[in-house]
């Protein structure tokens, strides 16, 4: 692989606890039309955007195939898209493999979600595991994510102080997007007094519920 690639544009909307108001296509759309125009993009064949990959979640959104929905308001019916679940960083490495093999010369990455949809986010990532093992001991994402940073700390020798540093940073880094709406900076103290949520990981350690589209 002899070629390089960049990202060239970057779009966001507000990320909220609650976007209500706008569907998954209105948020799609938003940030599509931002990127036409900060690049003069287009869908035409050999010289606009040849590849769309979009990032959602079936359980989340409520529906199978859930990038169906998504097709028309970020161009796939111009050109090929596909489709990568819940996992924005490697649909950027998904895309990198594209432009770097020369499939196409210019991917479009669209990732949405709307977790503030459903009653409970626990309940919905409780679907997501095997309904046979892992579902009758209320598995769920944070769960999950609480027996993976103990095997890690274990390992690591990471502490509880470590862990409330990195909080600390990446809220300090928060408060540099005036997109990010309501996460204010927090102190370790703070974060290491708050609620334990799945040992290790603390209510202020935790992602809180967001609303928001990327592309």
């Amino acid at each position: 692989m002899t070629r390089r690639a960049a990202i060239c544009a970057v779009a966001q909307t507000t990320w909220e606890r609650d976007k209500w108001q706008v569907r998954q296509q209105g948020l799609g759309w938003e940030i599509t039309e931002s990127l036409l125009r900060q690049t003069g993009l287009d869908f035409k064949e050999g010289t606009g955007i040849g590849q769309i990959l979009t990032v959602s979640d079936d359980l989340f959104d409520g529906r199978t195939i859930s990038d169906n929905a998504m097709t028309d308001v970020v161009g796939a019916h111009y050109r090929a898209e596909e489709k990568v679940a819940m996992d924005g960083a490697q649909a950027v490495y998904y895309a990198l493999s594209i432009v770097l093999a020369g499939q196409e010369d210019v991917v479009l990455v669209v990732g949405h979600c709307k977790e503030s949809q459903p009653k409970s986010r626990n309940i919905v990532t409780h679907m997501a595991f095997d309904p046979f093992f892992t579902r009758p001991v209320g598995l769920d994402y944070l769960a999950a994510a609480g027996l993976q940073a103990q095997a890690y700390m274990d390992r690591s020798k990471v502490t509880d102080a470590q862990l409330a540093a990195l909080v600390v940073r990446a809220r300090a880094h928060a408060q540099k997007n005036p997109r990010i709406k309501g996460l204010p900076a927090v102190t370790a103290q703070a974060v290491l007094g708050s609620p334990m949520l799945a040992d290790p990981i603390r209510e202020l350690m935790a992602s809180p519920v967001t609303d928001g589209r990327s592309a």
